[in-house]
């Protein structure tokens, strides 16, 4: 979102707060103190310069390019505007968010959080009631390996009760090889603006390991898109058994969704497929690609208990299934192990536009006793008895 016309108001209160309008622009930055504004300083001072600033909380203006080349440990609300500059980020999730909210804005234009090659995860929230809210800016990270923003822990072993982390996102930008991940009991993610682009594999997504699931994840508006078309490439990833609620906005890659576990609830938005259609899926592990607008994988090497329902959007694939269920073991030729993870599949509305490659617009392998159709015409649908 563009931002015009920031006014900074002094509170008393040990805060740093913004106000966005119902357009996703920001109209008011709140904080504790005079606006600390980063100079700039010789190459040797700027890391300790922005991270004694960062850490200090309050609201943050760049006027120069900074470094960071140690962890910044956010505790406490902070507003940080890019104002039309670059934070590069040489160190290992670079910027965490560990209590208060972070809250990054770029009233100038072309701001930006940029993670080197050898840098792992640019910005991440983790710990009891972390938060991180992107307005405006872009964060890029340049790695061919992990997620560009996480939310919630990555440590095997720790107690669920750890996680309760959110990040929202009302404009701004995230590149990287991979965009947003989502892990955790409470790890919440809200999408209500902005894009997040992935270019080697998915754009949103989670874990499938048992300890990772109970996230949350809700899409309002915005653009999800991954740019690859590796056959395990789709904009969003929800191996993890969580819940997730689709209500706008625009998603597309190789599969616009690839569904293991967990409640997917879609009202509106559009989904799309551009990849090619391919049904001969044999892997069990990671994600998958069939060429669907939604792939539902039935597979056993994970939770499962997928619960679909569908009450308004537009699914279109270029060459396969607007919406497919398949499971991996039937095309591995295991068919004593082959059987449906769906609890049920509800199509109460949507448009669905079948590719070039398939007679029908909607595929279930094994889920055809789940499903029911009560707002869509069952001749567009095609069953495996």
């Amino acid at each position: 979102a563009k931002i015009d016309n920031i006014i900074v108001e002094k509170s008393e209160a040990t805060e740093a707060k913004v106000s966005v309008d119902n357009s996703g622009e920001v109209t008011t930055v709140v904080c504790s103190d005079e606006s600390a504004e980063i100079t700039g300083v010789s190459d040797d001072k700027k890391v300790t310069e922005i991270k004694g600033t960062l850490t200090s909380g309050g609201y943050v203006k760049l006027s120069a390019n900074q470094t960071i080349s140690e962890q910044i440990v956010i505790d406490s609300d902070t507003v940080l505007d890019l104002n039309g500059y670059t934070i590069s980020v040489l160190v290992d999730r670079g910027i965490l968010v560990k209590k208060g909210t972070l809250t990054v804005i770029d009233t100038a234009g072309n701001g930006k959080i940029d993670a080197e090659e050898y840098a792992s995860v640019a910005v991440i929230a983790e710990g009891g009631n972390a938060a991180f809210i992107l307005n405006s800016g872009e964060i890029y990270r340049h790695s061919t390996n992990g997620s560009t923003v996480r939310v919630g822990k990555n440590d095997y072993g720790m107690e669920v009760n750890e996680y309760n982390s959110t990040f929202t996102m009302n404009g701004g930008k995230i590149n990287g090889t991979y965009g947003v991940l989502i892990m955790g009991q409470n790890s919440k993610y809200y999408m209500n603006g902005g894009e997040v682009v992935a270019t080697s594999g998915f754009a949103v997504g989670g874990n499938g390991q048992v300890s990772y699931g109970g996230t949350y994840i809700q899409i309002n508006g915005g653009k999800i898109v991954t740019t690859s078309q590796a056959n395990d490439a789709c904009a969003m990833y929800l191996p993890q058994y969580g819940t997730t609620e689709i209500n706008g906005g625009y998603i597309e890659g190789h599969d616009g969704i690839n569904i293991k576990s967990g409640t997917l609830t879609i009202n509106g938005g559009k989904i799309v497929s551009n990849g090619a259609f391919d049904q001969s899926i044999e892997t069990n592990n990671g994600s998958v690609s069939t060429g669907s607008a939604i792939t539902i994988s039935s597979s056993k090497s994970y939770v499962g208990n997928i619960s679909v329902k569908i009450s308004g959007g537009i699914f279109e694939s270029a060459h396969g299934y607007a919406i497919a269920e398949i499971i991996p073991e039937l095309a591995s030729g295991n068919l004593a192990a082959a059987s449906t993870c769906v609890n049920f599949i509800q199509f109460n509305g949507g448009t669905y536009v079948k590719g070039d490659a398939v007679n029908k617009a909607i595929y279930i392998e094994y889920a055809y006793e789940k499903i029911s159709w009560s707002g869509i015409d069952s001749r567009i649908i095609k069953v495996n008895k």
